[in-house]
């Protein structure tokens, strides 16, 4: 193999996730002519520390270098952030305490701010500045963390 192709990274991005014991939160490869830009968010369930973003691209460059590849290419790894987005109902319950910003669509529209009281598996419950919220997951457009 001389060249990257999406896929082949794909695979040694979350083989390396595995071999370190990382979850992929998010992944962008961008192609060019003779080079690629690979960019890795990795979760660990807890806070990613400086080592472990050093420690996966340790692994990763060194599944790309015994691929075979001789495309020349750049690794941007990095935790999620405070500011990460919330996904799914185990990420509102992993979650629970933390400072939330969430935004409704459809009708409710609108923003809360709040924290995490629970979550549950059809809905959040939110401590606003003036009272507690039970928001469907249903209600719910886009949500993240806000520290």
């Amino acid at each position: 193999m001389d060249k990257f192709t999406k896929a082949d990274v794909e695979k040694l991005i979350y083989r390396a996730s595995e071999l370190c014991g990382f979850e992929v939160y998010e992944q962008n490869i961008q192609l060019r002519k003779g080079s690629a830009v690979i960019t890795v968010r990795i979760d660990n369930g807890s806070n990613v520390s400086h080592n472990d973003c050093v420690n996966y691209t340790a692994k990763l460059n060194s599944l790309i270098e015994d691929s075979g590849i001789e495309d020349s290419y750049t690794l941007e790894i990095s935790s999620p952030g405070l500011k990460r987005k919330i996904r799914s109902k185990a990420e509102y319950i992993r979650f629970q305490g933390s400072p939330v910003k969430i935004i409704l669509g459809g009708e409710k529209g609108g923003v809360l701010k709040g924290k995490i009281v629970s979550a549950g598996d059809e809905s959040v419950v939110i401590k606003t500045e003036k009272e507690i919220e039970e928001i469907s997951y249903d209600d719910i457009k886009n949500s993240n963390l806000d520290y």
